[in-house]
């Protein structure tokens, strides 16, 4: 995993959490919020212009790619906060909608991962109790993405 990718994935889990505590908080956490934000849209337009659904499972990381996963799951979240709540300040809102953009990424990726085949390669053997746990996370989020 790169750095970026690192970063990036850390980036949209704390920005879920983060506008749980300024949806609740008000503007105490809107500059901490606009930060993360934009980290984890620099990070996704980044990891965006060298992804494939269609690569081989041997050339791709079950656990990197469904930590992307979870954390769009966090972005669908915001998003859902975004609609059912005025306790976001609007450029917040502006860019969640911009990483919404991004959701359909998390499907094709649990698709991917839920097919026995690419579960059989040596990327996800090697790596198979960390991408079991993440590939359970990914498709059951809400406990791990609350506060």
């Amino acid at each position: 995993m790169r750095a970026g990718d690192f970063y990036s994935h850390c980036a949209r889990f704390r920005s879920r959490r983060i506008a749980q505590l300024a949806i609740l908080d008000g503007r105490r956490y809107e500059s901490l919020l606009g930060s993360v934000l934009d980290s984890a849209l620099q990070g996704l337009g980044a990891w965006s212009t060298g992804f494939s659904p269609d690569e081989q499972p041997e050339r791709r990381l079950a656990f990197r790619e469904l930590g992307l996963s979870i954390g769009l799951s966090a972005v669908e979240s915001l998003g859902e906060a975004v609609e059912s709540g005025p306790g976001l300040p609007g450029r917040s809102r502006r860019r969640i909608e911009a990483l919404l953009k991004y959701l359909p990424v998390r499907d094709a990726i649990e698709r991917f991962w839920k097919d026995g085949g690419n579960r059989g390669s040596s990327t996800w053997v090697e790596h198979r109790e960390i991408n079991m746990v993440m590939l359970a996370t990914s498709l059951a989020p809400d406990g791990f993405l609350s506060i």
